[in-house]
C-alpha cells in the first residue's frame, strides 16, 4: 500500500518571493509540480535565494552554468496556495 501524504505547513513569502511566484503564475501556470524545474531568470536569484533557504526549492546550474530552481514538495504546496488566492473564482 502506497501513503500519500500532503504538505499542510504555510509558509510566509517576502515580497520578492511574492513577485517571483506571480512571474510563475502570469508565464508558467498551472505548473510547478514538486520536482518541476525551471529556469532562474536575471533579477531572480535573491527571491529564489530565499524559497531555498525555506525549503520551498533547490537551486542547481545546469552545464552552461545557468541556474535553475526545482520544486519541493513544499514548494509545490506553497506555490498551490499562493495560486488559490491570486487567481479570480
Amino acid at each position: 500500500m502506497t501513503q500519500v501524504s500532503e504538505c499542510t505547513q504555510v509558509t510566509a513569502l517576502s515580497p520578492g518571493e511574492k513577485g517571483l511566484f506571480s512571474s510563475i503564475l502570469e508565464h508558467i501556470y498551472p505548473e510547478p509540480k514538486a520536482g518541476t524545474s525551471l529556469p532562474i531568470e536575471r533579477g531572480e536569484a535573491r527571491a529564489a535565494k530565499g524559497l531555498q533557504r525555506k525549503g520551498l526549492i533547490v537551486i542547481n546550474h545546469n552545464e552552461s552554468g545557468s541556474p535553475f530552481m526545482t520544486f519541493t514538495a513544499l514548494g509545490a504546496a506553497s506555490y498551490e496556495r499562493y495560486r488559490q488566492f491570486q487567481l479570480p473564482n
